[in-house]
């Protein structure tokens, strides 16, 4: 992967970075219970895009505001071989194509001397996800 920063002002982070992820070796010597050829399936290597942005309020108590995109082509394994019996036709049913997910985050943090707390939410066509964590700096 490759990335840059750039902070145009003391308190806003900019980010954008793209990484390099080889799926494909995930279909290398691939084995299913089905009776499908094993040659159908198929995944790819892809890159993946990041852009973000933070807002780092100074208070007295600091927090952080955050907000992003990123893009994830598609690299589930997928079963693209001829539909010439019924277990190739569940391959497909099981592994089909799918679709590239366009993927747009929120979050924040509030940091005290000891202690840290950030909260995100990730949303995308297919996929809602929200996450917490906490820091306890000794």
């Amino acid at each position: 992967g490759v990335g840059v920063s750039f902070r145009p002002i003391s308190v806003l982070t900019l980010n954008a970075d793209a990484v390099r992820v080889g799926y494909k070796s995930l279909t290398s010597g691939f084995q299913t219970v089905l009776d499908a050829p094993n040659s159908g399936y198929t995944s790819k290597d892809v890159t993946e895009y990041h852009a973000g942005a933070e807002y780092f309020f100074t208070t007295k108590i600091p927090f952080a505001i955050r907000g992003g995109y990123w893009r994830d082509p598609a690299h589930a394994i997928t079963f693209t071989g001829p539909l010439t019996s019924p277990s190739a036709v569940s391959a497909r049913i099981l592994y089909p194509p799918q679709d590239d997910q366009d993927h747009w985050t929120v979050g924040a943090g509030i940091a005290f001397p000891k202690f840290q707390l950030d909260a995100a939410y990730d949303t995308s066509d297919k996929f809602k996800v929200g996450s917490v964590s906490a820091v306890v700096r000794f």
